[in-house]
């Protein structure tokens, strides 16, 4: 009734609650696995890492490897082999891998300890997975949590947290296929699983064709008359999703422009804009579009814009963006009726150090096509101080 009822708070989100009440079970029943493992998962979900690790690691000592160890020591016949092959896993920190090593082509004296150890066996490697799963996915390295999510969902089947886990990470990834599949299959399990629903709902959602409005407004008034512009642009278009991965976007576009430092008459402008976005897998992923702007006055007259970008994932511990960017630069009269654009190449890289910490390091080179340019770099670290759903982060940069 109390694990019940702390299930209970835990689904309300009172995880406080929860995690107390589960404190109550294992002070009752220190040896039942069950509560320490779900008081664990709680931990993690109201955003305590650490302290979740710290309930994890109630079932990881002693380890079965030392478990062993001690068995194997106190027989008068054991081959020093076992012992020596058990003492090196210990050494390296290896939770249960000797285990398995000597479960490969045991004698049935070897066999029988082993059978004395599997319930031990079977709990620190389920709990070893998931841990070190959640420990990933909370220090933002989603890479590194698939193969233990994958490995611990091949260990026990019926490990729905794993199973919802896995979907997620996919779904963070961009791999939306996967996350779908995922979803399916845990429903099939327990049709009652209600964030699988909802997630299931959410990724059909993203995959029906969308109609797009945009409207934009800018007026600058800068000294001199050297910045003094008013822009409106609006936009309607259609988003649609060839696959999950892959979409492609479509839209007329009209902009209306007018200098306002001295009397001029409004630019109206009018065009259509294509585009793409392409998640190719958990490391690769693209993005481009063009722009055709043609306007009415024959001084300015036919104008493209366009982007392109190539994001890559370096293991989770580096995310590169490279791209290319033609825009307008439209500050003032002559600017506009000039047709002043600039062709921007960029580099940047970002790095989560932990899950607190951000670095940022840019750089980007400005060619405009009245023959000036530019470069500058920024670099940035950024610190997280506050959790979802409202988490804000304070940066300190510098641009050179």
């Amino acid at each position: 009734l109390m694990l019940e009822q702390a299930r209970a708070f835990s689904s309300d989100k009172d995880y406080q609650e929860s995690v107390c009440l589960y404190q109550e079970i294992i002070d009752i029943d220190p040896q039942n696995p069950v509560p320490i493992i779900e008081q664990a998962r709680v931990e993690m979900w109201d955003f305590y890492g650490h302290e979740a690790m710290a309930v994890y690691s109630k079932l990881l000592f002693p380890t079965v490897n030392e478990q062993l160890f001690k068995a194997f020591s106190t027989m008068d016949c054991t081959d020093p082999y076992i012992l020596e092959r058990l003492e090196w896993h210990i050494v390296n920190g290896d939770i249960y891998e000797g285990y398995e090593e000597l479960k490969l082509g045991a004698v049935p004296e070897v066999q029988r300890v082993l059978t004395d150890h599997f319930a031990a066996y079977r709990i620190q490697k389920a709990v070893y997975l998931e841990s070190q799963a959640e420990w990933f996915l909370w220090t933002k390295r989603p890479l590194h949590a698939l193969p233990y999510l994958m490995e611990s969902m091949e260990f026990t089947p019926g490990n729905e947290t794993a199973i919802f886990e896995f979907a997620q990470t996919n779904c963070a990834l961009g791999l939306c296929d996967a996350a779908k599949m995922t979803y399916i299959n845990l429903l099939d399990m327990d049709p009652l699983h209600t964030y699988a629903k909802m997630a299931l709902e959410r990724e059909e959602i993203r995959e029906d064709p969308k109609i797009d409005l945009r409207y934009t407004h800018w007026r600058e008034l800068g000294r001199g008359g050297l910045s003094s512009i008013m822009r409106h642009r609006y936009s309607a278009g259609v988003l649609y999703p060839v696959t999950c991965r892959f979409s492609l976007y479509t839209a007329y576009e009209r902009w209306y422009e007018k200098p306002t430092f001295v009397h001029h008459n409004t630019f109206i402008s009018n065009g259509c804009s294509i585009g793409f976005v392409n998640t190719c897998n958990a490391y690769l992923s693209f993005a481009g579009g063009l722009t055709q702007k043609n306007y009415k006055e024959t001084c300015v007259g036919l104008k493209y814009l366009g982007n392109f970008k190539a994001s890559l994932n370096f293991c989770d511990r580096l995310r590169t963006d490279i791209g290319y960017e033609r825009q307008d630069v439209i500050t003032n009269y002559f600017g506009l009726a000039q047709g002043i654009q600039a062709d921007t190449y960029y580099v940047s890289l970002r790095s989560d150090i932990n899950r607190r910490w951000n670095a940022y390091l840019g750089y980007q080179y400005w060619r405009y096509n009245d023959r000036n340019d530019m470069d500058f770099a920024p670099i940035a670290m950024t610190w997280q101080f506050t959790e979802y759903p409202r988490s804000e982060e304070r940066r300190v940069g510098k641009e050179c």
